[in-house]
């Protein structure tokens, strides 16, 4: 019998695509499907052999997923000193990950997460992570962290001497996200004195005293 051409079989990630080429012979085929795979079947009959001894080829195609993302990156609050992670979720074969802050690639940082450990105002800004695969088009997800600031006590009371009659005012300067004041007499509240300045007009004996605020904001412990 003529010797056949042998043929090739090439996997693609969408479609199959095959060429068969036999010399002198007869070819039918057929597919089959089991999960994710196709087999195909090539019945080949030489002219010069028996019908009823064909002669059977087979081959498997296996289809690869494309990249896909299910779960996306998040935006993240934190306060200084806090542990911050991103993570993400995505499907598709043989999948590589890259991660980058505000566009500038991160050394290393190869995983399906991201840690950022003892978090300060140099790491707030966006964070993306670009995910690879063996077929489709190349995914980025993108998310920012906002580092919130501490309290911190800038400028502080002073202690003052007037006399009776005269209007004075305190005022403090302090530093932090969403800042919150509550002024005290003698550690006594003082209702409805929730700004930075107090102001006591036209003062008398009885406003001697001490005077104190606390402040406290997002981040941090409370300053008096």
């Amino acid at each position: 019998a003529p010797a056949s051409k042998p043929f090739t079989f090439r996997p693609y990630c969408a479609a199959l695509r095959a060429s068969w080429a036999f010399a002198s012979s007869r070819i039918s085929s057929r597919r089959s499907r089991s999960g994710g795979s196709r087999i195909s079947t090539v019945l080949v009959r030489n002219r010069r052999a028996s019908r009823k001894r064909p002669s059977r080829i087979s081959a498997t195609l296996t289809v690869n997923q494309n990249v896909s993302v299910a779960g996306g990156l998040t935006n993240q609050v934190a306060c200084p000193g806090n542990n911050v992670s991103f993570a993400i979720s995505a499907t598709g074969t043989s999948l590589v990950y890259q991660w980058y802050k505000d566009n500038s690639l991160l050394s290393a940082q190869t995983n399906s997460s991201l840690a950022l450990n003892n978090v300060s105002n140099a790491n707030a800004g966006t964070y993306s992570v670009v995910v690879n695969g063996a077929c489709g088009n190349a995914v980025t997800n993108s998310a920012t962290l906002t580092v919130n600031q501490n309290v911190a006590i800038t400028g502080g009371l002073t202690n003052q001497t007037t006399c009776a009659g005269d209007n004075v005012a305190f005022a403090i300067s302090a530093t932090g996200t969403s800042l919150a004041y509550q002024w005290y007499k003698d550690n006594t509240l003082l209702p409805g004195q929730t700004g930075s300045n107090l102001a006591l007009n036209s003062v008398s004996n009885t406003n001697a005293g001490t005077y104190s605020v606390v402040v406290s904001g997002t981040c941090g412990n409370a300053v008096t």
